[in-house]
């Protein structure tokens, strides 16, 4: 019998560590986006396809940063051309500073 894993309850979505070993999904547009937490927090992450990834965060799933910190608004998406770029983007994203973060969704907005 198989022993359930970790992310058997989780909705079936391609995983950034599933990723990572899939190439052809390595090389599809891979996109950055921001949220804002219902307690005013920042999330960035990324996502093949964000408006799934949307609805699990919002169902408190996705992962422990937002899991008690749902309702969350999609504030800011952008697309990468491959996995890789968009974790390098990611990477630069969380480094910005708060309003930093709130100058580029703002200028998203215009």
């Amino acid at each position: 019998m198989e022993s359930e894993g970790r992310h058997k309850s989780k909705p079936e979505l391609i995983l950034r560590r599933e990723a990572a070993k899939d190439p052809i999904a390595m090389n599809r547009i891979w996109h950055v986006y921001i949220l804002e937490c219902a307690d005013g927090k920042l999330y960035v992450g990324i996502a093949l396809d964000v408006q799934k990834r949307f609805k699990v965060h919002n169902q408190g799933l996705a992962c422990r940063f937002t899991k008690f910190r749902h309702p969350v608004q999609l504030l800011y998406s952008e697309p990468q051309i491959d996995y890789r770029s968009a974790r390098k983007r990611e990477k630069e994203l969380k480094g910005f500073s708060r309003s930093k973060k709130i100058t580029l969704i703002s200028r998203n907005l215009k």
